[in-house]
């Protein structure tokens, strides 16, 4: 009444292999892609921050996720995000606008 269909003897298949082989290239590039950028915040910015009531613990997991410079000035806009343990803060984005000499703009 019922007919339960089989597994094909030839597991050795071609199509097979190639379906496989994606896969696994597929997870091995998802893994690199998911790969954030360390935020390295600037020395004297690092420095302001911490006289301003951030603890070291705050500027310790930064997550970097912008970076650009305007070609009509040559400012660079660094936008960072903390994290805790590994975890992304909730509102915890904040931005770095340094001239091309290297002075502080904005924070």
């Amino acid at each position: 009444m019922f007919e339960y269909l089989a597994a094909p003897d030839d597991t050795n298949s071609p199509m097979l292999r190639y379906v496989l082989l994606a896969l696994s290239l597929i997870a091995a590039l998802g893994s690199v892609i998911a790969q954030s950028k360390q935020g390295r915040l600037p020395d004297k910015v690092q420095a302001e921050l911490l006289t301003n009531g951030f603890f070291p613990g705050d500027l310790q997991d930064l997550l970097e996720t912008g970076r650009y410079t305007s070609g009509h000035n040559g400012v660079e806009h660094l936008f960072l995000r903390q994290r805790w343990q590994g975890i992304e803060i909730w509102n915890g984005d904040f931005a770095v606008h340094s001239a091309s000499d290297g002075r502080i703009l904005r924070m």
